[in-house]
């Protein structure tokens, strides 16, 4: 998932407008809940956006015709369907369309909750 990183970023950043987009209406709601255990980090560095005085808006969109979109949606297809131990690659889609490949499954789902960010 993108949010860490992209947060990360804005809060070095300093644009006074902040729009979060994303697919994952489960993202957006982790974001924006009052109590959650997932992403702790995030939401602290979204309330520091917030107190210098920016604003942050919260869209959730699809990534239709989106460039890679299509790629990044059969590359996760596919490595859903591999077994656990083969390598994977997983794309992660935002504006750089990188791709970070992972030895294992489990690395894989430890990278895509942000915990090696």
């Amino acid at each position: 998932m993108f949010a860490p990183g992209a947060i990360k970023r804005v809060k070095e950043g300093k644009d006074r407008l902040v729009n979060i987009f994303s697919d994952s209406k489960s993202s957006l709601q982790m974001l924006t809940a009052k109590t959650t255990t997932l992403w702790p980090m995030q939401r602290v560095n979204i309330r520091d956006i917030v107190a210098e005085g920016r604003k942050c808006a919260y869209s959730g969109c699809g990534h239709a015709g989106t460039t890679g979109n299509r790629r990044a949606d059969e590359l996760a297809r596919n490595a859903a369907l591999k077994r656990k131990r083969q390598r994977i690659t997983i794309a992660i889609r935002c504006r750089t369309q990188k791709v970070i490949r992972a030895a294992s499954l489990d690395e894989a789902t430890a990278l895509h909750r942000g915990r090696h960010w």
